[in-house]
């Protein structure tokens, strides 16, 4: 109770504090991008595409799974699948993607089962080996799964009856993260929520559930950055017509001391973060998508993850990050009302206080 007041008032007090008595960040934008650079070049992918459509679908469900130096895992990720007890036809797409370990020889292990394709390719990074799943799409909905993670029982079950039931665009389930100690900490809904809105509801992840097919057409993961399921709340989410939410828990998110999540920390490379925010806007703006209050959300949402995820690198390189994203905000929502929740994170990034920014997303 006591650390909860604590927090209410840091977030009050310290943004507020900086905000009138912090100087102004003077630094220019070609500074700012030259510095970012410095740390890490924009990897410059893209996540516009052109998948190929196999209609009829021979299927109703495409699971992707990538998978480079998981021998440890990769049995039981895929076993997880396999076994599911289930009414609806599924394919796998494994791809092997240019792994060095054993993975390769498990992965084939699994090429006589009429329900794995087996893809080996050179290595293209996690981006690179869903976007290769994805190049041909011919179930009517589509599953990423990460090779170290497994699907929960009756996980392909629940996310289709609901999908197939209310016609869904994206159903969503509940996740299990379980750390080295096997201890569970869950992501869940409480209850089933049907027609949900994308953007503020489902999750930002692109695992934990399942996609109609035409979502992924002319989509696919940026290669080159970490980060990579900005995508998904940025692109995919736009215009999906229903979204739904189910209790049942669907995904297993396994401990992994080799994930981004674990090495970003203090990582020259997080600042690819802010890279793929601007690549996101940019091409959101390209497709000519709509700019309203759920949008300008998101793009607050973005701007204070991306200021946790640079918190421990040097504070030139953090100024760079607010500096730069400040001029997305000027460019993309020029005269356009911030929503009223965050109206003092809009003022503190158009007077250019990095301070007062920085506490804000330090606290919130």
């Amino acid at each position: 109770m006591l650390k909860s007041t604590i927090k209410k008032i840091a977030q009050i007090v310290a943004p507020t504090f900086f905000s009138v008595f912090g100087t102004k960040c003077d630094l220019s934008t070609n500074e700012a991008r030259k510095i970012l650079s410095a740390c890490r070049q924009n990897p410059m992918g893209s996540g516009i595409a052109q998948n190929e459509l196999v209609k009829p679908y021979t299927c109703d469900l495409q699971i992707i799974v990538p998978a480079y130096n998981v021998e440890k895992y990769l049995r039981s990720c895929m076993d997880s699948v396999l076994n599911q007890k289930t009414k609806y036809s599924y394919k796998i797409v494994l791809v092997d993607d240019g792994a060095t370990d054993s993975t390769p020889q498990i992965a084939d292990e699994y090429a006589n089962d009429d329900r794995v394709i087996v893809i080996h390719q050179k290595n293209r990074g996690l981006s690179g080996a869903r976007n290769t799943g994805l190049k041909k799409i011919f179930a009517k909905y589509v599953m990423f799964l990460d090779s170290d993670d497994m699907l929960c029982e009756g996980a392909i079950e629940n996310l289709m009856d609901c999908a197939f039931k209310n016609d869904a665009d994206i159903v969503e389930g509940g996740m299990r993260y379980i750390d080295r100690t096997d201890f569970t900490i869950c992501y869940e809904h409480k209850n089933d929520i049907i027609n949900a809105t994308a953007l503020g509801t489902l999750h930002g992840f692109a695992c934990g559930k399942i996609y109609k097919a035409e979502l992924f057409q002319n989509r696919q993961f940026p290669e080159g950055f970490w980060y990579e399921d900005t995508v998904v709340s940025f692109l995919v989410y736009h215009g999906i017509e229903k979204a739904c939410c189910i209790k049942d828990f669907v995904y297993q998110y396994r401990f992994n001391p080799n994930s981004i999540t674990r090495k970003s920390r203090g990582n020259p490379r997080s600042v690819e973060t802010y890279w793929i925010t601007e690549l996101m806007m940019r091409e959101y703006d390209e497709l000519g998508y709509s700019k309203n209050e759920l949008y300008f959300t998101r793009f607050f949402t973005q701007a204070i993850v991306n200021a946790k995820r640079s918190f421990a690198l040097e504070r030139k390189v953090q100024e760079s990050i607010f500096v730069l994203t400040c001029e997305l905000l000027d460019k993309y929502f020029d005269g356009i009302k911030p929503p009223k929740k965050y109206k003092k994170l809009y003022e503190f990034m158009k007077k250019r206080r990095f301070w007062a920014y920085r506490m804000y997303c330090l606290f919130v």
